[in-house]
C-alpha cells in the first residue's frame, strides 16, 4: 500500500553497495525507517532527498517488513545545517534526543511542526545555545520530565 507523508530525515545508514536505510520523523507516522533502493548511486533520484536534515514529501510502499521509498520530493534541504560544522553538531544532537526519547511509530504532528521551525531557526541563527535549550525543554516535556518554574517543588 502506497502512502504519502511529509518527513525530516534524521539519519541515513548504508545497506549493501547501493542502498540506504533512512530514518525519518514524519507528521503522520512519527519516527520510523524505510529502504531507499539505489540511493548511493551517483545518478540516483533519491540521493538528495535522503540526506540528513532534509525535509521532504515522501511516497513509500508499506508491505510486510521494511517500507520502500517510491518517490521523494524536497521541501527544504536545510543545506547550511550540513555545511556548517557547529550547526551540524547541534542538529545531530537534537536528532539523537529524538531517537532516544521518542518511540517508533508514535505520531506527534505538533512536534513535527516545532522541529521544522527549530531547524529553520538553527539555520538562520548564530547563537546555538538558546534554540538548543528550547529544544531540550520541549523534549523533556514530551518525555514526561516537564520542569516546574512557577512554584517550588
Amino acid at each position: 500500500m502506497l502512502q504519502k507523508f511529509k518527513g525530516i530525515v534524521l539519519r541515513a545508514k548504508d545497506y549493501g553497495e547501493s542502498h540506504q536505510i533512512i530514518q525519518v520523523f514524519s507528521d503522520q507516522k512519527g519516527k520510523f525507517s524505510f529502504m531507499a533502493r539505489g540511493a548511493k548511486k551517483p545518478k540516483s533520484r533519491f540521493s538528495a532527498v535522503t540526506e540528513p536534515f532534509t525535509e521532504g514529501q515522501f511516497i513509500c510502499f508499506f508491505g510486510s517488513g521494511l517500507a520502500n521509498l517510491s518517490q521523494g520530493d524536497m521541501i527544504d534541504p536545510h543545506r547550511s545545517l550540513s555545511t556548517d560544522l557547529m550547526k551540524s553538531l547541534y542538529g545531530s544532537y537534537w536528532f539523537e534526543l529524538i531517537d532516544r526519547l521518542l518511540p517508533e511509530h508514535e505520531p506527534h504532528p505538533a512536534f513535527y511542526r516545532f522541529l521544522s521551525q527549530m531547524l529553520t531557526l538553527l539555520e538562520n541563527k548564530e547563537n546555538y545555545e538558546i534554540p538548543t535549550s528550547i529544544f531540550e525543554l520541549r523534549m523533556m516535556e514530551i518525555a514526561g520530565y516537564q520542569p516546574v518554574f512557577h512554584r517550588c517543588v
